[in-house]
Protein backbone atom coordinates (compact mmCIF):
# COMPACT_ATOMS: atom_id res chain seq x y z
CA UNK A 1 0.00 0.00 0.00
CA UNK A 2 1.71 3.16 -1.24
CA UNK A 3 1.50 5.92 1.75
CA UNK A 4 2.05 9.84 1.93
CA UNK A 5 5.06 11.41 2.72
CA UNK A 6 6.96 14.12 1.93
CA UNK A 7 9.86 15.05 -0.53
CA UNK A 8 12.21 18.18 -0.28
CA UNK A 9 14.20 19.92 -2.91
CA UNK A 10 17.09 22.22 -1.00
CA UNK A 11 18.38 24.36 -4.45
CA UNK A 12 21.55 26.67 -4.03
CA UNK A 13 21.75 29.35 -7.04
CA UNK A 14 24.62 29.36 -9.12
CA UNK A 15 25.47 32.61 -8.55
CA UNK A 16 26.50 33.59 -5.24
CA UNK A 17 26.70 37.39 -4.09
CA UNK A 18 28.91 38.59 -1.28
CA UNK A 19 27.37 39.37 1.86
CA UNK A 20 28.42 40.46 5.27
CA UNK A 21 27.99 37.18 7.70
CA UNK A 22 25.29 38.17 10.56
CA UNK A 23 26.50 37.19 14.12
CA UNK A 24 26.60 34.03 15.02
CA UNK A 25 26.92 33.09 11.43
CA UNK A 26 28.99 30.48 10.41
CA UNK A 27 28.83 31.04 6.48
CA UNK A 28 30.39 34.02 5.32
CA UNK A 29 28.95 34.14 1.38
CA UNK A 30 25.47 33.78 0.69
CA UNK A 31 23.90 32.25 -2.47
CA UNK A 32 20.10 32.31 -3.09
CA UNK A 33 18.12 29.54 -1.61
CA UNK A 34 15.44 27.41 -3.11
CA UNK A 35 12.85 25.32 -1.37
CA UNK A 36 10.98 23.03 -2.67
CA UNK A 37 8.65 20.88 -1.92
CA UNK A 38 7.07 17.72 -3.86
CA UNK A 39 4.19 16.73 -1.55
CA UNK A 40 3.94 12.72 -1.45
CA UNK A 41 7.52 12.25 -3.00
CA UNK A 42 8.12 8.80 -1.23
CA UNK A 43 11.82 8.29 -0.41
CA UNK A 44 12.03 5.49 -3.14
CA UNK A 45 9.69 6.74 -5.74
CA UNK A 46 12.78 7.77 -7.91
CA UNK A 47 13.30 3.59 -8.05
CA UNK A 48 9.92 3.31 -9.88
CA UNK A 49 11.02 5.18 -12.87
CA UNK A 50 13.97 7.08 -14.90
CA UNK A 51 14.28 10.39 -12.73
CA UNK A 52 17.54 11.90 -14.84
CA UNK A 53 16.91 15.29 -13.07
CA UNK A 54 16.97 14.05 -10.21
CA UNK A 55 19.89 11.65 -10.86
CA UNK A 56 21.90 14.80 -12.01
CA UNK A 57 20.96 17.04 -8.77
CA UNK A 58 22.50 13.90 -6.99
CA UNK A 59 26.05 13.93 -8.99
CA UNK A 60 26.04 17.59 -8.76
CA UNK A 61 25.33 17.94 -4.96
CA UNK A 62 24.34 15.91 -2.14
CA UNK A 63 21.37 13.33 -1.30
CA UNK A 64 20.45 11.48 1.82
CA UNK A 65 19.07 7.65 1.12
CA UNK A 66 15.69 8.89 2.90
CA UNK A 67 14.30 11.65 4.88
CA UNK A 68 12.42 11.25 8.16
CA UNK A 69 9.53 14.35 9.17
CA UNK A 70 8.36 14.75 12.21
CA UNK A 71 4.84 13.08 13.44
CA UNK A 72 2.32 13.76 12.40
CA UNK A 73 3.11 13.11 9.17
CA UNK A 74 1.18 14.96 7.10
CA UNK A 75 1.51 18.12 4.93
CA UNK A 76 0.42 21.49 7.09
CA UNK A 77 3.00 20.17 10.32
CA UNK A 78 5.56 18.25 8.23
CA UNK A 79 5.77 21.71 5.87
CA UNK A 80 5.75 24.65 9.71
CA UNK A 81 8.28 21.98 11.02
CA UNK A 82 10.78 22.77 7.71
CA UNK A 83 10.14 26.26 7.80
CA UNK A 84 10.90 26.59 11.79
CA UNK A 85 13.06 24.13 13.18
CA UNK A 86 10.25 23.46 15.54
CA UNK A 87 9.00 19.99 16.39
CA UNK A 88 5.01 19.87 15.92
CA UNK A 89 4.57 19.82 19.56
CA UNK A 90 6.49 23.28 19.85
CA UNK A 91 4.90 24.92 16.60
CA UNK A 92 1.52 24.14 17.57
CA UNK A 93 0.24 23.18 14.28
CA UNK A 94 -1.11 19.80 14.80
CA UNK A 95 -3.19 18.46 12.12
CA UNK A 96 -3.96 19.85 8.60
CA UNK A 97 -7.61 20.34 10.20
CA UNK A 98 -7.98 23.13 12.45
CA UNK A 99 -10.55 22.62 14.74
CA UNK A 100 -12.01 24.69 17.90
CA UNK A 101 -13.64 21.93 20.48
CA UNK A 102 -15.84 24.83 22.47
CA UNK A 103 -18.09 26.01 19.23
CA UNK A 104 -17.26 22.79 17.64
CA UNK A 105 -16.11 24.61 14.09
CA UNK A 106 -13.31 22.90 11.94
CA UNK A 107 -11.67 24.18 9.03
CA UNK A 108 -10.38 21.70 6.29
CA UNK A 109 -6.77 22.01 4.79
CA UNK A 110 -7.46 25.12 2.83
CA UNK A 111 -9.98 26.89 4.83
CA UNK A 112 -7.03 26.59 7.82
CA UNK A 113 -4.90 28.20 5.82
CA UNK A 114 -6.27 31.48 6.07
CA UNK A 115 -6.58 31.35 10.12
CA UNK A 116 -3.85 33.15 11.02
CA UNK A 117 -4.13 32.42 15.10
CA UNK A 118 -3.35 28.62 14.24
CA UNK A 119 -0.21 29.38 12.27
CA UNK A 120 1.11 32.22 14.60
CA UNK A 121 1.60 30.67 17.41
CA UNK A 122 5.10 32.10 18.68
CA UNK A 123 7.32 30.00 15.80
CA UNK A 124 8.54 32.59 13.14
CA UNK A 125 8.76 30.88 9.98
CA UNK A 126 12.34 31.42 8.25
CA UNK A 127 10.56 33.98 5.44
CA UNK A 128 9.74 36.29 8.66
CA UNK A 129 13.41 35.53 9.97
CA UNK A 130 14.88 36.44 6.57
CA UNK A 131 13.16 39.57 6.06
CA UNK A 132 14.11 40.83 9.51
CA UNK A 133 17.23 40.31 8.82
CA UNK A 134 17.40 42.44 5.56
CA UNK A 135 17.00 39.33 3.29
CA UNK A 136 13.95 39.16 0.79
CA UNK A 137 11.91 36.38 0.59
CA UNK A 138 8.95 34.92 -1.18
CA UNK A 139 6.98 31.49 -0.94
CA UNK A 140 4.53 30.35 -3.64
CA UNK A 141 1.64 27.60 -2.72
CA UNK A 142 3.92 26.79 0.24
CA UNK A 143 1.92 25.78 3.59
CA UNK A 144 1.80 28.67 5.49
CA UNK A 145 2.16 31.56 3.23
CA UNK A 146 -1.66 32.97 3.60
CA UNK A 147 -1.02 33.70 6.58
CA UNK A 148 0.58 36.93 9.45
CA UNK A 149 2.99 35.85 11.54
CA UNK A 150 3.58 38.98 14.82
CA UNK A 151 1.75 41.30 11.87
CA UNK A 152 4.22 40.55 9.18
CA UNK A 153 4.06 38.48 6.07
CA UNK A 154 5.89 37.01 3.62
CA UNK A 155 7.13 39.66 1.65
CA UNK A 156 6.39 38.13 -1.56
CA UNK A 157 3.87 35.62 -1.82
CA UNK A 158 1.06 33.93 -4.43
CA UNK A 159 -1.14 31.65 -2.36
CA UNK A 160 -2.60 28.26 -3.97
CA UNK A 161 -6.23 29.08 -5.18
CA UNK A 162 -9.20 26.83 -3.92
CA UNK A 163 -9.74 23.86 -5.61
CA UNK A 164 -6.32 24.26 -7.86
CA UNK A 165 -5.40 21.63 -10.14
CA UNK A 166 -1.77 20.00 -9.14
CA UNK A 167 -1.61 17.71 -12.44
CA UNK A 168 -1.58 21.03 -14.84
CA UNK A 169 1.78 20.62 -15.84
CA UNK A 170 1.54 24.49 -17.69
CA UNK A 171 1.17 25.93 -14.31
CA UNK A 172 3.74 23.87 -12.97
CA UNK A 173 5.75 25.15 -15.83
CA UNK A 174 4.54 28.91 -15.64
CA UNK A 175 5.32 28.84 -11.52
CA UNK A 176 8.99 27.88 -11.88
CA UNK A 177 9.18 30.91 -14.48
CA UNK A 178 7.55 33.14 -12.10
CA UNK A 179 9.64 31.87 -9.48
CA UNK A 180 13.11 31.77 -11.72
CA UNK A 181 12.70 34.68 -13.57
CA UNK A 182 10.58 37.21 -12.08
CA UNK A 183 11.37 37.01 -8.00
CA UNK A 184 15.04 35.52 -8.23
CA UNK A 185 16.38 37.71 -11.40
CA UNK A 186 13.59 40.72 -11.46
CA UNK A 187 12.94 41.17 -7.97
CA UNK A 188 16.51 40.13 -6.45
CA UNK A 189 14.93 37.84 -3.45
CA UNK A 190 16.98 35.99 -1.43
CA UNK A 191 15.17 32.97 -0.67
CA UNK A 192 11.60 30.89 -2.02
CA UNK A 193 9.94 28.47 -1.44
CA UNK A 194 7.85 26.39 -3.93
CA UNK A 195 5.00 23.76 -3.14
CA UNK A 196 3.76 21.20 -5.19
CA UNK A 197 1.09 19.26 -4.70
CA UNK A 198 1.76 16.28 -6.77
CA UNK A 199 2.09 13.48 -6.84
CA UNK A 200 -0.10 13.85 -3.29
CA UNK A 201 -2.72 14.42 -5.84
CA UNK A 202 -2.14 11.52 -8.00
CA UNK A 203 -1.94 8.54 -5.56
CA UNK A 204 -3.81 9.01 -2.95
CA UNK A 205 -7.37 10.24 -1.80
CA UNK A 206 -7.34 11.92 2.02
CA UNK A 207 -9.53 11.21 4.91
CA UNK A 208 -10.01 13.98 7.60
CA UNK A 209 -7.64 12.30 10.05
CA UNK A 210 -6.82 9.12 8.55
CA UNK A 211 -4.74 6.71 10.85
CA UNK A 212 -4.58 9.58 13.07
CA UNK A 213 -7.70 10.30 15.98
CA UNK A 214 -7.75 12.48 18.66
CA UNK A 215 -10.95 12.66 21.44
CA UNK A 216 -12.12 15.17 24.22
CA UNK A 217 -13.88 13.24 26.08
CA UNK A 218 -16.88 14.44 27.94
CA UNK A 219 -15.84 16.04 31.67
CA UNK A 220 -15.40 12.71 34.22
CA UNK A 221 -15.24 9.79 31.94
CA UNK A 222 -11.48 10.28 30.52
CA UNK A 223 -10.93 6.79 32.35
CA UNK A 224 -13.58 5.15 31.13
CA UNK A 225 -13.08 5.90 27.25
CA UNK A 226 -9.22 4.82 27.46
CA UNK A 227 -9.96 1.58 29.44
CA UNK A 228 -12.63 1.06 26.47
CA UNK A 229 -9.94 1.81 23.53
CA UNK A 230 -7.09 0.72 25.22
CA UNK A 231 -6.39 -3.17 23.41
CA UNK A 232 -9.49 -3.16 21.22
CA UNK A 233 -7.45 -3.72 18.36
CA UNK A 234 -3.88 -5.29 18.01
CA UNK A 235 -3.48 -2.13 15.30
CA UNK A 236 -4.44 0.73 17.37
CA UNK A 237 -2.50 2.59 19.80
CA UNK A 238 -4.41 4.42 22.14
CA UNK A 239 -2.50 6.82 24.66
CA UNK A 240 -3.89 9.67 26.77
CA UNK A 241 -1.91 12.88 25.37
CA UNK A 242 0.98 12.78 28.19
CA UNK A 243 1.81 9.22 27.25
CA UNK A 244 2.96 9.82 24.49
CA UNK A 245 6.21 8.50 23.10
CA UNK A 246 9.03 11.48 23.85
CA UNK A 247 10.38 10.19 20.29
CA UNK A 248 7.80 11.57 18.63
CA UNK A 249 7.15 15.14 19.72
CA UNK A 250 3.31 15.19 19.80
CA UNK A 251 2.30 14.99 23.55
CA UNK A 252 3.09 18.65 24.56
CA UNK A 253 1.20 21.20 23.23
CA UNK A 254 -2.64 22.21 24.26
CA UNK A 255 -4.16 22.10 21.07
CA UNK A 256 -3.82 18.16 21.18
CA UNK A 257 -6.13 16.55 22.86
CA UNK A 258 -6.96 13.83 25.56
CA UNK A 259 -6.70 10.64 24.18
CA UNK A 260 -4.65 10.21 20.82
CA UNK A 261 -4.98 7.32 18.54
CA UNK A 262 -2.27 6.09 15.92
CA UNK A 263 -2.99 3.18 13.32
CA UNK A 264 -0.22 1.00 12.28
CA UNK A 265 0.42 1.19 8.25
CA UNK A 266 -2.18 -0.13 6.50
CA UNK A 267 -5.20 0.45 8.84
CA UNK A 268 -6.94 3.86 8.83
CA UNK A 269 -10.33 5.14 11.03
CA UNK A 270 -13.72 4.91 9.53
CA UNK A 271 -12.90 5.13 5.47
CA UNK A 272 -15.83 7.14 4.07
CA UNK A 273 -14.55 6.00 0.44
CA UNK A 274 -12.04 4.29 -1.34
CA UNK A 275 -8.28 4.98 -0.63
CA UNK A 276 -5.54 4.05 -2.30
CA UNK A 277 -3.20 5.43 0.44
CA UNK A 278 -3.01 7.48 3.41
CA UNK A 279 -0.37 9.36 5.56
CA UNK A 280 -0.09 10.35 8.93
CA UNK A 281 1.33 7.10 10.17
CA UNK A 282 4.13 6.83 12.82
CA UNK A 283 7.31 8.43 11.03
CA UNK A 284 9.59 5.41 11.86
CA UNK A 285 7.51 3.20 9.21
CA UNK A 286 9.96 3.33 6.17
CA UNK A 287 6.68 4.26 4.29
CA UNK A 288 6.40 7.61 5.52
CA UNK A 289 10.24 8.64 4.33
CA UNK A 290 11.27 11.21 2.17
CA UNK A 291 13.68 11.54 -0.59
CA UNK A 292 15.91 14.54 -0.25
CA UNK A 293 18.00 16.31 -2.59
CA UNK A 294 20.15 19.81 -2.00
CA UNK A 295 22.69 21.00 -5.13
CA UNK A 296 24.73 24.16 -5.39
CA UNK A 297 27.81 25.94 -4.64
CA UNK A 298 27.53 25.37 -0.82
CA UNK A 299 27.47 21.22 -1.19
CA UNK A 300 29.76 18.70 -2.06
CA UNK A 301 29.15 17.17 -5.02
CA UNK A 302 28.26 13.49 -5.45
CA UNK A 303 27.70 13.02 -1.83
CA UNK A 304 25.70 10.12 -0.30
CA UNK A 305 24.51 10.48 3.39
CA UNK A 306 22.14 7.83 5.34
CA UNK A 307 19.50 9.87 6.43
CA UNK A 308 18.66 13.18 7.91
CA UNK A 309 15.32 14.35 10.03
CA UNK A 310 13.53 17.42 8.21
CA UNK A 311 13.76 19.25 11.72
CA UNK A 312 17.03 19.88 10.63
CA UNK A 313 16.47 21.59 7.52
CA UNK A 314 16.11 24.96 8.83
CA UNK A 315 19.38 25.36 10.85
CA UNK A 316 20.85 24.43 7.38
CA UNK A 317 18.92 26.81 5.36
CA UNK A 318 19.70 29.64 8.17
CA UNK A 319 23.45 28.76 7.95
CA UNK A 320 23.28 28.79 4.05
CA UNK A 321 21.13 32.29 4.00
CA UNK A 322 23.68 33.88 6.50
CA UNK A 323 20.83 34.32 9.24
CA UNK A 324 20.40 33.88 12.81
CA UNK A 325 17.90 31.38 13.53
CA UNK A 326 15.22 31.73 16.03
CA UNK A 327 15.08 28.85 18.47
CA UNK A 328 14.57 25.51 16.88
CA UNK A 329 14.58 21.43 17.89
CA UNK A 330 17.20 21.12 14.99
CA UNK A 331 20.94 20.83 14.82
CA UNK A 332 23.24 22.52 11.74
CA UNK A 333 25.61 19.57 13.24
CA UNK A 334 23.39 16.98 11.47
CA UNK A 335 23.49 18.54 7.87
CA UNK A 336 26.98 19.91 7.78
CA UNK A 337 28.87 16.74 6.27
CA UNK A 338 26.62 17.37 3.06
CA UNK A 339 28.82 21.07 3.07
CA UNK A 340 31.53 22.06 1.92
CA UNK A 341 34.25 24.15 3.72
CA UNK A 342 33.40 22.49 6.80
CA UNK A 343 36.71 21.25 8.05
CA UNK A 344 35.85 17.67 7.06
CA UNK A 345 36.92 15.56 3.65
CA UNK A 346 35.48 17.92 0.87
CA UNK A 347 35.46 15.04 -1.90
Amino acid sequence: MLLLCLAVLCLGASSPCAAAPHQGSTNPTRNKLLLISFDGFRWDYDRDVETPNLDKMAQHGAKALYATPPFVTITSPSHFTMLTGRSVENHGVIHNIWFNTTTQQKKQYYEAQFVDSYWDNGSLPIWITAQRQGLKAGSLHFPGTAATYRGETVGVSQVEPFLYDHSNETDWRLNIDKVIGEWFHQQDLDFVSLYFGEPDDIQFQLLDYGPLGMLLPKEGTLEKVYKALKGSHPHLHVYKKEEMPARLHYGNHPRLLQIILIADPGYIFLPLHSVKGDHGFDNEAMEMKALFRVVGPDFKKNRVVDHIDLVDVYALMCHLLGINPEINDGHLDNTKHMLVNTGGDNN
